[in-house]
């Protein structure tokens, strides 16, 4: 059975509640809570600003006053941090499309147009996905902008040598990340030129499917389509739970990438089909780390739309089912979660 701390960040951290979730909370608020262990999970998880943010002003009311102070002062940083991103972020939309290049915004930069006030989410760069073909072109268009590839050391940018991008190209799915320095600190964009993995190479795929622009109060960003960014959402966390170095240093267990994809799927459920979205794992060949990411969701989420991906792909593709319908894997992930930082 679910620890009651432990349901109750997991409602409070939701976006668009429904009317059942807001009933909870707030019966949740009369009883006893242990708040130490509340704030703990949310400070481990990176979780802080979803918890606060989350809450209404009345229900902040019921959080210990010390504890209440470093949740509001973690938010304000990372608010201070968001509106000066904002600047960057415009700037980068406007130099990318006025240019013939195949991209498009990933995670917290999508996620900060459509999702999240500020304040919510920690989010120190900038990621985008690029066609491998245009990376020159990308090259030449970011160092005009005054970035350069490099390396922090003691608060100074080193720019890395050739050699250097080149391991990093050939053995990563990803490049070393563009930075300059401004007067707001170093600006940095991380760039993912590979969707999937080198085993599964579907970018050209991905990018016929399309873009589309997310709309937000600050900015506007160039994403990926909905149904194909919740696929590379997949992509990421599968890599990230199941991978050995992620797994050894317990960074795997950090939940915000679940609640991440959770509101994504809340925010554009009515845009979204379970068949439309089978069709589509199945086509970019990741129903497995599609299965392995909602039956993990599912052991935190119990929520309808979850459920019916999931029995879509066990009717279909019960060969792939079979292998993990009786896997402790998903509990264990759950339990050891929470234990996180203890």
């Amino acid at each position: 059975m679910i620890k009651k701390e432990h349901e109750f960040i997991l409602n409070a951290v939701l976006i668009e509640k429904n009317e059942e979730e807001i009933n909870y909370i707030n019966k949740a608020l009369d009883k006893q809570i242990d708040w130490i262990e509340v704030v703990g999970i949310a400070m481990n998880h990176r979780l802080g600003g979803y918890f606060y943010n989350g809450l209404t002003k009345e229900q902040r009311t019921k959080i210990p006053r010390e504890l209440k102070k470093n949740i509001e002062m973690l938010v304000y940083g990372q608010a201070v941090n968001q509106e000066k991103m904002y600047k960057y972020i415009n700037e980068l939309n406007d130099i990318l499309e006025n240019c013939n290049i195949r991209y498009a915004g990933l995670k917290g930069i999508i996620y900060g147009a459509c999702l999240y006030t500020k304040g919510t989410r920690r989010s120190n760069d900038m990621d985008l996905l690029v066609h491998e073909e245009d990376l020159e072109q990308l090259d030449a268009i970011l160092s005009s902008a005054g970035y350069i590839q490099a390396k922090k050391k003691e608060g100074k940018l080193i720019e890395a040598s050739r050699k250097e991008k080149l391991i990093q190209r050939m053995n990563y799915h990803d490049l070393i990340p563009y930075m300059k320095e401004t007067d707001d600190g170093i600006i940095e964009i991380d760039i993912n030129f590979l969707f999937d993995g080198k085993d599964n190479l579907i970018d050209s795929k991905v990018f016929d499917i399309g873009t589309r622009v997310y709309n937000g109060e600050q900015y506007s960003f160039r994403g990926l389509e909905i149904d194909t960014n919740l696929a590379f959402l997949i992509c990421h966390f599968y890599r990230e739970a199941t991978g050995e170095i992620w797994v050894n240093n317990k960074r795997n267990l950090i939940i915000y990438k679940i609640v991440d994809m959770v509101n994504f799927i809340r925010h554009f459920e009515k845009h979204m089909n379970t068949e439309k979205l089978i069709k589509l794992f199945k086509e970019l060949n990741i129903i497995e780390k599609a299965l392995y990411s909602f039956l993990t969701i599912q052991k935190f989420y119990n929520q309808e739309f979850i459920n019916e991906i999931i029995e879509c792909i066990s009717s279909n593709y019960n060969d792939i089912y079979q292998k993990y319908v009786n896997n402790h894997v998903f509990e264990k992930y759950f339990e050891d979660s929470f234990s996180l930082g203890k």
